[in-house]
């Protein structure tokens, strides 16, 4: 399991999913499997590609919080596709956030697709650390979900941080943690 992800933020500058078009999914109702999802059929990601926010650029809260709610979108984007490089435009190789970026990548290859709905994730708080860097914290809630080589995953929900640091030209994402997903 990808310990956090997300989707739609309400920023017009993040690129939101479009929930109930990726995927084609149903419950399965056998004794001890409610909740899990399985394929009906092979589905793809149908919602626009994440693109790096404007607001991002702006050396603000408010950009911070966008940069971070689009680095959950973006990764939300990724395990659906396996395409990382939104994630990757708002970070760098140097970042402990790139790590993510990298498992996201060796998971996908290894487990492929993620069949369900995209997850969904809500702005908790905002902490200020420094002059250039926010913590913001979201809760993640995960639909059950299966993996394009059958794992079924179940319904889960947690707490992500994201710690964004502003470069001198645009926020990005130096690390993200998320606390244990717990199943619901």
């Amino acid at each position: 399991m990808i310990s956090m992800g997300g989707c739609a933020g309400k920023d017009p500058n993040v690129a939101q999913p479009k929930p109930g078009k990726a995927v084609s999914v149903s419950q399965k109702s056998a004794a001890g499997q409610q909740g899990l999802v399985e394929k009906e059929k092979l589905g793809t990601w149908q919602g626009d590609i994440p693109s790096y926010p404007l607001k991002g650029s702006e050396n603000t809260r408010e950009g911070a919080a966008t940069v971070a709610a689009f680095w959950v979108s973006a990764l939300n984007y990724a395990m659906f596709t396996g395409d990382t490089k939104p994630l990757e435009a708002a970070t760098g190789p140097e970042q402990p956030a790139f790590k993510m970026v990298k498992r996201l990548q060796e998971h996908y290859k290894e487990k492929g697709r993620y069949f369900g709905k995209p997850l969904t994730f809500s702005l908790e708080q905002q902490e200020l650390v420094d002059e250039k860097t926010f913590d913001t914290q979201f809760h993640i809630k995960e639909s059950a979900y299966t993996l394009e080589r059958g794992e079924n995953i179940p319904a889960a929900e947690g707490v992500a941080k994201i710690r964004t640091t502003y470069t001198g030209s645009k926020w990005i994402v130096v690390n993200s943690n998320s606390e244990e997903m717990s199943e619901k």
